[in-house]
């Protein structure tokens, strides 16, 4: 009795240049055919059950060193989602729509996916490491239906940094709500190697003292920033 099976297991049929022809039980000992990672040759005679065994190691091994090969993504912070690395110009977007439309800096809802997993959050007053601890401390901080976070301007500035110029007017989440009176500042983005921030780098053009003595003294101090169109036409 004799049977028909393509040269390479692995590769099948559809690569083969023609088939061989052999006695049922064994397989010839010199038919080769390569595969793009594996040569795949038969050594001596082989029962069916164990050419079986040989072709589903084989093709085990091919699907490992193809998935190897493969260019991996990247594991998006706090989520389970898989990322693709943004270009700096659309980074620049997804910040853009997080701080105007998110409201993300009295709301802390940002895109984690855009931010490394040990992502440095500094400003004046203090240093976070994480999304999670930055963005469950600014919804604790302030209320946001009487907040408002307003864009000046936001503009790549190098091949691995965003800035973004902002005017912050904000009501703190704490028993008889007292107000920060309004100031601007400048935060500084910077992704790393994968194309994920990695420092977000806050500065503020007045002084932390300043800021939080407001609250208890609307007038001492510098003055209130004026209204975001005045400082959007001074750009």
């Amino acid at each position: 009795m004799q049977m028909t099976v393509p040269c390479c297991h692995i590769c099948g049929p559809s690569l083969s240049a023609f088939p061989y022809r052999f006695e049922a039980g064994q397989l010839p000992k010199t038919v080769r055919h390569r595969h793009p990672s594996i040569a795949c040759r038969s050594t001596e005679p082989l029962s069916s059950q164990q050419e079986c065994r040989r072709r589903d190691l084989l093709q085990l091994v091919a699907t490992t060193t193809t998935l190897l090969a493969w260019p991996r993504p990247l594991l998006a912070a706090g989520t389970d989602l898989w990322y693709r690395p943004l270009s700096i110009t659309e980074l620049k977007d997804v910040v853009q729509k997080d701080f105007v439309q998110g409201q993300y800096y009295v709301t802390g809802k940002l895109s984690p996916e855009v931010y490394s997993s040990d992502c440095v959050f500094k400003d004046p007053t203090t240093t976070v490491k994480g999304v999670q601890p930055y963005t469950t401390a600014v919804s604790k901080l302030f209320k946001p239906a009487k907040s408002q976070a307003d864009l000046i301007s936001l503009k790549v500035t190098g091949p691995d940094t965003l800035v973004l110029k902002w005017r912050l007017a904000a009501t703190l989440n704490v028993p008889g709500s007292p107000a920060i009176k309004p100031y601007t500042g400048t935060t500084k983005y910077v992704t790393n190697k994968a194309g994920l921030i990695c420092q977000h780098l806050e500065q503020w053009d007045i002084s932390a003292f300043d800021a939080f003595v407001s609250v208890l003294f609307p007038n001492f101090g510098a003055p209130a920033a004026p209204p975001v169109s005045e400082l959007i036409a001074k750009q």
